[in-house]
């Protein structure tokens, strides 16, 4: 399998046990995932926070990012508050 994701250990092991599943183990185990994600409920703010980004990102107000950005941006912040609450 080859990917560019970064994965923790935890999810490493589980990807590991993963592939040594049989045929019919792996897709039992994509079918719950695929039932477990279709019956996820999600809150409707979350869907209006959705909608007004999408409006103002096709108006051109709301630049994208790549995701590399976001995360790096995200983490910066994280750091910024663990060092103001220490």
């Amino acid at each position: 399998m080859t990917s560019t994701a970064t994965f923790t250990p935890a999810a490493q092991e589980l990807l590991h046990l993963f592939q040594s599943l049989s045929v019919n183990e792996k897709e039992r185990v994509r079918e719950t995932i695929v039932q477990s994600t279709e019956e996820a409920i999600i809150p409707e703010s979350h869907w209006e926070i959705l909608q007004e980004r999408e409006k103002l990102h096709a108006q051109g107000l709301d630049q994208a990012i790549p995701v590399e950005e976001a995360f790096r941006q995200i983490r910066a912040r994280l750091r910024e508050e663990r060092q103001a609450a220490s």
